[in-house]
């Protein structure tokens, strides 16, 4: 008897010993040599020493110049799935390094296995690790592409692209996207407040002043010979009409740059409105009579304008209660017997509000009389080819974000049911939130979430790395994350889809038929960081969906994706004559901007005239869309010859008038 009860007592602390201890193993790392922004590439082996399987869980990465996790940069969090005893799980690591990185040399990675202590572990001390292999990174920069389509910050009333500054620092250090540059425009180069035309915008940023990039800002505050950053002529001050301009020129700017053919507008307070009166007046639009835009998300924007005054407006230094931006974002004006709604966003006369109300002018349309009758922009028609959403400051002193009153900042109470909101509670009573709302990078994020329908899914090309992020939902909707990309398959192929740095233990990815909405392909990452998977499609278009249960440190951990695509026979031996009908050039006549449009990515453009001279010549493409302003060129018949990725070539008729 006594003899089986040591049986038992042996064969229970066996199996309370029975535990997992996961630890690195094997790592390879090629290249060693980085610059800033470019993407880190390894792969990694993380072994279970123990003598139990493992659970789920999750290993965080960090880069340093030490070997030390004090002050170390984040990298990414990644998931892992279960792991037998004595068994490995080899994966790859693919992250930008953050353009703003500061530690340039030599540089060491750093892991924490089972963050977050998923595990019961037999040896808990051999989690943090660091490879002794080290990685030198350069001080230079490059501007690798992350987004399917560049943003654009636009600042706010009496300020300047600096206060993107904070935002833009985390968005590059957690997610690694890259910064393009400034874009300056002066809205009042004439100097004179008492009078107001289109003359006085100029706009003095052009295509060499900025990068190929994720991120790009639009800066008013500039002075009439292009000084920057302390305006005398309140050009940052300036009408609302003035401002949609300048977002026109501006992403007119992004897309020559960049090659894509949309933006994505982000406007904190009157930036949020200048971004609107682009968006509802087609007149504003570009040469092919489009806006161009994705999505329009708004920080603390007064859609319903704001009455704040003077001493309400902690932090506006400088703010002149006369200006032409103030007139504009008034919700009312006021006099002893009765008030007058704002005229921008609510219509009316222009001679009528100086009996209200004093402004250097009222001329809201800046066409040189103020004797107009206004179409307000809250009664104009607003596109519906596009996302919204709105961050929405709340418990200040006006129930709002202490400038701007919460419903006044949700477009949803003047479009309804347009755009998702996201609440911003204002916890302590004194701080201005209004002046800090646009700095939080969860919210901020969250606030550029990619559309969760298929009708606005952003469009994507083969043989690219993009970062998608699961981020928390509006109270009001669904608490899974879904996010949609569109995808056109010129010729029957195989389509290869790979994903990294996954941080959910479950995500579920869609390939889904456009015509027939049926799933041709759908599969779930249980727990793994890495997929890879294939399918066979025919020639159309078909939306990529992820969606996955947010939780509130995922919005930090981007997941990458890249699809290829090859022709069954092979890419090379594409039709020519069916690149002939499927390359779209468009507007054709044309009087200064093209676009064009392939199946396959393109490589070079060359513009020849009717004698067979070389006018115009884009090299490096490498696009699918792309335009091109041809305003330079003169009227008549044009040769158009464009190459592709494959070096095949065709050739289009263009028309110059």
């Amino acid at each position: 008897m006594r003899y089986h009860y040591l049986i038992i007592i042996l064969m229970i602390s066996l199996v309370s010993f029975a535990q997992p201890d996961l630890t690195v193993g094997n790592y390879t790392i090629n290249p060693t040599n980085y610059q800033k922004g470019q993407l880190l590439t390894f792969t990694i082996t993380i072994k279970n020493i123990g003598n139990q399987v493992s659970n789920k869980s999750k290993v965080a990465f960090y880069l340093n110049s030490s070997p030390s996790y004090s002050d170390a940069t984040v990298l990414n969090v990644v998931s892992i799935p279960s792991i037998s005893a004595n068994s490995n799980y080899v994966f790859p690591f693919i992250y930008p390094i953050p353009g703003n990185y500061s530690n340039s040399g030599t540089n060491y990675i750093l892991l924490k296995i089972d963050v977050g202590n998923y595990n019961n572990e037999s040896n808990e001390s051999n989690n943090d690790f660091y490879l002794a292999q080290t990685i030198n990174i350069q001080n230079s920069v490059i501007n690798d592409i992350h987004l399917p389509y560049p943003i654009l910050f636009i600042h706010g009333l009496n300020s300047s692209s600096d206060t993107w500054n904070p935002l833009l620092g985390s968005l590059q250090a957690y997610y690694g996207w890259s910064y393009g540059g400034r874009i300056d425009a002066c809205l009042n180069m004439d100097a004179n407040n008492s009078t107001c035309s289109y003359n006085d915008y100029y706009m003095f940023t052009n295509l060499s002043n900025i990068q190929n990039a994720d991120m790009y800002t639009l800066n008013f505050d500039v002075n009439p010979n292009g000084t920057v950053f302390n305006n005398t002529v309140l050009s940052n001050q300036s009408a609302i009409y003035k401002q949609g301009y300048a977002v026109k020129d501006a992403v007119k700017l992004i897309m020559q740059k960049t090659g894509k053919n949309k933006v994505i507008l982000v406007g904190h307070s009157m930036g949020g409105l200048a971004s609107r009166q682009y968006l509802q007046n087609p007149s504003y639009y570009q040469l092919d009579g489009k806006h161009h835009i994705a999505k329009l998300a708004t920080v603390g924007t007064p859609h319903g304008g704001s009455n704040a005054s003077l001493g309400g407006l902690e932090g506006f230094v400088g703010l002149d209660d006369y200006s032409e931006a103030v007139r504009d974002l008034r919700t009312t004006y006021w006099s002893m017997t009765d008030a007058l709604p704002g005229t921008f966003l609510f219509g009316g006369l222009e001679n009528l509000i100086q009996n209200y109300d004093s402004y250097y002018n009222y001329d809201v349309n800046c066409n040189g009389s103020a004797n107009d009758v206004i179409y307000g922009l809250n009664a104009k028609l607003l596109p519906n080819d596009l996302d919204f959403s709105c961050i929405i400051g709340s418990g200040g002193l006006n129930s709002g974000d202490d400038v701007v009153p919460d419903y006044s900042a949700n477009l949803n109470n003047y479009y309804p049911n347009v755009a998702d909101t996201f609440n911003l509670p204002d916890n302590t009573l004194f701080n201005v939130w209004h002046n800090h709302i646009h700095t939080f990078p969860s919210y901020n994020t969250m606030n550029m979430d990619e559309p969760d329908i298929s009708t606005l899914a952003y469009e994507i090309s083969p043989n690219t790395k993009y970062w998608f992020i699961n981020s928390r939902q509006p109270q009001d909707k669904p608490i899974i994350d879904y996010d949609y990309f569109k995808i056109k398959i010129p010729f029957t192929a195989k389509l290869q889809l790979q994903l990294w740095d996954i941080s959910s233990f479950s995500l579920n990815s869609s390939i889904i038929d456009s015509t027939t909405n049926n799933v041709v392909l759908g599969f779930n990452n249980n727990g793994k960081n890495y997929i890879d998977t294939s399918v066979t499609l025919l020639p159309k278009t078909y939306y990529l969906r992820f969606n996955a249960v947010p939780n509130d440190y995922s919005v930090y951990y981007p997941i990458c994706f890249s699809y290829s695509i090859m022709n069954i026979t092979y890419i090379n031996e594409f039709d020519l004559s069916e690149l002939q009908s499927n390359v779209i050039l468009f507007p054709n006549p044309s009087q200064n901007f093209i676009t064009l449009q392939s199946p396959i990515k393109i490589k070079d453009i060359k513009i020849f005239d009717i004698a067979g001279k070389s006018v115009l010549d884009v090299t490096n493409v490498n696009s699918l869309d792309y335009s091109l302003d041809v305003s330079s060129l003169s009227n008549g018949f044009y040769n158009v010859q464009i190459i592709f990725e494959n070096n095949q070539s065709i050739n289009k008729k263009l028309i110059k008038n």
